[in-house]
């Protein structure tokens, strides 16, 4: 499994649903199908893997409400690593919201206008 963590951080929506790739001992598999079938070896990894594309889909879709409230449940099937990593994002909730919420997007939207001035300029 050591030889799969990037696939298991990945997000999601970032897995190939319609590829195949040969996986040693596994086979050949779409990337989806190989991560269903690890998590189906341990609870905790499944639990964990979970609540971690839960926090990335709430950062994503600039929902912090949504964010906060999954910060706030208790999860006693996780990992000790995560307990300890949402333990911390509970503590900078604040400072999170401050830039992931308002500071990136004010970024990209800097981005967006400086480009459609070079664009048009």
């Amino acid at each position: 499994m050591k030889r799969f963590w990037k696939k298991i951080l990945k997000k999601e929506s970032e897995l190939s649903y319609t590829t195949y790739h040969y996986y040693t001992m596994f086979g050949l598999r779409l990337e989806s199908a190989l991560i269903d079938e690890l998590l189906s070896y341990d609870a905790t990894l499944k639990e964990t893997y979970e609540v971690y594309q839960a926090i990335l889909k709430a950062i994503d879709k600039n929902e912090y409400d949504e964010l906060v409230d999954l910060l706030k449940n208790d999860y006693p099937l996780i990992s000790q690593a995560m307990k300890t990593s949402l333990k911390t994002l509970r503590k900078i909730s604040n400072t999170l919201k401050i830039h992931l919420f308002i500071l990136i997007p004010m970024e990209k939207l800097k981005e967006s206008i400086i480009k459609s001035k070079s664009l048009t300029g």
